[in-house]
């Protein structure tokens, strides 16, 4: 091989290492927003179940007063 083509060959490896990386990063990224996606509708309905399960004792409270 030419030095030429060595050169061609070692510039197109690290170029696709590049791609790879970048590819990698821009998963990680769209894994990440799903991810706090995920915990914001769970602590959205863990919010929502506590409020139901107090509003629910409280019934139940009045109805036994009354």
């Amino acid at each position: 091989m030419a030095e030429t083509e060595i050169a061609a060959l070692t510039l197109g490896i690290q170029i696709g290492m590049l791609l790879m990386l970048l590819v990698q990063v821009i998963g990680s990224t769209i894994d990440d927003r799903r991810d706090r996606r995920a915990v914001r509708e769970a602590v959205k309905r863990s919010a929502g179940e506590l409020y139901l399960s107090s509003f629910r004792r409280y019934q139940l409270r009045e109805r036994s007063r009354a």
